[in-house]
């Protein structure tokens, strides 16, 4: 028999059942030398710990998922696993196919793809490559490919058997993209019928006849990776006949302390980020700090302003060190730890009171991890300077301290006493009396009058404990490939590595030394609006699913803190449990244009795991009908064929 089997998505349709047989290869495996420092980070992974569980489930199974939160290993381990155990080698015939592993965004295949070369001690383009659009790196023996979920689907509509892989990897199964949805879709039905026709040719075998080893299909296995346990619509009947295994795998979590906002920023979120990192460069010890805004613009106006004030925090840290070098300043010593100006400043605020000034410097330790600073209901990006704001609190002071330095500042002659007082502890100056009132001293020279050199003294501690400069650098899908994998890179001595992302840096990517995230609580969402046929772009909260996916960002490499700028209560209130699927939320002309091109005559039957509601289905067919892509009998047209082919919407590919 040498003919090669075809077939179109409408033959698989109405399958028998069939399932998975036990596999007739003996047990193979593939050596691999991986360089030493990847061995002993792998030991601390918890899917290592399982990799024969989910082995064995993935060879007695069509179908199988993977369950494990945030920093499990899971995205980079299991293609390993799979190519230790043969898939992907030519030596083994029946998994001499590339296992597949597709990735919602651009930025997460080119990262892992470059993580797992590495770590299997291969260069990047032979045995592992990468495929996006404009970009491909493929060697002729590869075993092992990432690609965007929108590149295989353009490989189905080549070949709807998918022949040339063994395994298909589908990460991020939960964030429910329109294209995993689609891939899900038409796997659960290329799975059996690869099955199917497997069976019917070891009967051809067994009966005496021969087929050429080209025209051999084995079956294909299909692995859904989620970093959530809502899998409901996975495992259900109308998907796969026989529901997959679950494997949940353990979290490798280091502890994250998670921290609320008192109040919810409405409109100005991005200030209020910007406030926040400012406030943990200058009072938090080294490590660096991810921060979650909605989209581009966001993102390169914060980044620019962190860079802006960077430079001037280095700008006051080269002033300060020239001024104490040259000028030969008189000094003395204050107690380590205590600094009088941020004391003189706290206390001496124009246009406040004392009680007022009191409960703003008590009111800041009360709420001592929080770092809230927001001051006013408002705040002025362009105007009001963070780092003036901050000034203030550079040094920490123990709470039983506050209640008293009010009482104490309150006469000029309390606080030379108290300046003496620090002078004694420090053992640097002597405490005499004059006239009844301690008086404080110090050895000047050209007659450098005491408070001026005490000013002195504390200006050149303070250049000295200035925060060091900031490292910022964008992270968004449609940055240029190498400026995105600038976040992977290190960070110089000094620096503190500042990474301004959109949701791109959700899931998939552990950007190494992030200890501190920052969470604005919202996203840039697709909405369409059926009555006008428009697409519009909102902000809107984010789901609770994803503020765990983010404060796992902290935790994936050493313990991390996780801020919030918004306050529980909008997050118990206002916040959804999970995102809804993004078949639900945009326009489904395209999806419909896509399944015609494969002769799906009743796209309505497709097996979605959310089904297509009626009335956006109707509307996309009328659509279609419109722009003379589909004929009267809901046929695709020819012009409709060509539509198909571009990567554009059906009224941007008409028009082209």
């Amino acid at each position: 028999t040498d003919e090669k089997p075809t077939t179109n998505f409408n033959e698989l349709s109405n399958l028998p059942n069939v399932s998975a047989q036990r596999p007739l290869t003996p047990a193979t495996v593939v050596h691999v030398y991986r360089p030493s420092d990847v061995q002993e980070k792998r030991k601390d992974l918890p899917i290592v710990m399982m990799e024969q569980e989910i082995m064995e489930a993935i060879n007695y199974n069509s179908s199988v998922i993977v369950c494990g939160e945030t920093g499990c290993g899971k995205t980079t381990q299991v293609p390993q696993f799979l190519y230790e155990a043969g898939y992907g080698s030519s030596k083994f015939h029946g998994r001499s196919g590339v296992i597949g592993v597709t990735q919602p965004r651009r930025v997460a295949v080119l990262a892992t793809a470059k993580r797992v070369a590495y770590e299997l001690g291969v260069r990047l383009g032979k045995e592992v490559g990468f495929q996006v659009r404009y970009d491909k790196k493929i060697g002729d023996n590869c075993s092992i490919k990432f690609m965007t979920d929108g590149i295989l689907l353009r490989e189905v509509q080549n070949d709807i058997l998918l022949r040339r892989y063994s395994v298909l990897i589908l990460d991020e199964a939960h964030e429910r993209s329109l294209n995993t949805d689609i891939l899900i879709g038409i796997l659960s039905r290329v799975i059996m019928q690869r099955q199917m026709i497997y069976n019917d040719q070891q009967k051809v075998i067994l009966s005496g006849e021969s087929i050429s080893p080209e025209q051999m299909i084995f079956p294909l296995k299909l692995v859904l990776m989620s970093a959530t346990l809502r899998v409901q619509d996975f495992t259900s009947g109308k998907l796969f006949q026989t529901p997959p295994p679950v494997i949940e795998v353990p979290t490798r979590q280091f502890p994250v302390t998670m921290y609320f906002a008192k109040k919810t920023e409405i409109t100005d979120y991005v200030g209020a980020a910007y406030k926040k990192i400012l406030a943990i460069h200058k009072k938090l010890p080294s490590g660096g700090i991810l921060v979650f805004v909605t989209g581009q613009r966001e993102v390169e106006d914060l980044c620019r302003k962190l860079r802006r004030a960077s430079k001037e925090f280095v700008m006051k840290k080269v002033k300060g060190s020239v001024e104490n070098g040259g000028t030969g300043v008189h000094e003395t010593s204050s107690v380590e730890g205590i600094n009088i100006n941020e004391i003189n400043e706290a206390f001496e605020m124009p246009g406040k009171s004392s009680i007022q000034q009191t409960d703003r410097f008590s009111g800041y330790d009360e709420d001592d991890n929080n770092f809230d600073e927001n001051e006013s209901d408002s705040y002025d990006s362009e105007t009001e300077s963070e780092l003036e704001f901050n000034d203030d609190d550079n040094n920490r002071k123990d709470s039983e301290n506050n209640s008293n330095i009010a009482d104490v500042l309150g006469k000029e002659e309390n606080l030379a006493s108290l300046k003496a007082a620090f002078e004694n502890l420090s053992a640097q100056a002597p405490l005499s009396s004059s006239n009844g009132k301690r008086t404080f001293s110090a050895n000047t020279e050209d007659g450098l009058d005491p408070s001026t050199f005490c000013r002195e003294k504390i200006a050149r501690e303070n250049h000295n404990s200035s925060p060091g400069a900031l490292f910022v650098l964008p992270l968004y899908a449609m940055l240029p490939a190498a400026a995105q994998l600038r976040v992977f890179e290190e960070v110089k001595e000094g620096e503190r590595l500042v990474v301004v992302a959109t949701n791109v840096a959700e899931t998939s990517l552990t950007i190494p030394g992030i200890k501190y995230v920052v969470d604005t609580g919202r996203e840039k969402v697709k909405n369409y609006d059926s009555t006008n046929g428009m697409e519009t772009y909102e902000v809107k909260f984010i789901s609770k699913a994803s503020a765990a996916q983010r404060a796992g960002r902290a935790g994936r490499t050493a313990a991390g803190h996780f801020y919030r700028l918004y306050s529980s209560a909008a997050f118990n209130n206002e916040f959804p449990e999970f995102s809804p699927a993004e078949v639900e939320k945009v326009p489904v002309h395209g999806v419909v244009l896509f399944l015609k091109s494969m002769l799906i005559k009743d796209v309505k039957d497709f097996p979605f795991p959310t089904p297509l509601k009626a009335a956006s289905l109707l509307e996309a067919e009328n659509c279609l009908r419109a722009l003379e892509a589909l004929d009267r009998k809901d046929k695709l047209t020819l012009l409709g064929k060509t539509m198909a082919h571009y990567p554009l919407s059906p009224r941007h590919s008409r028009m082209i």
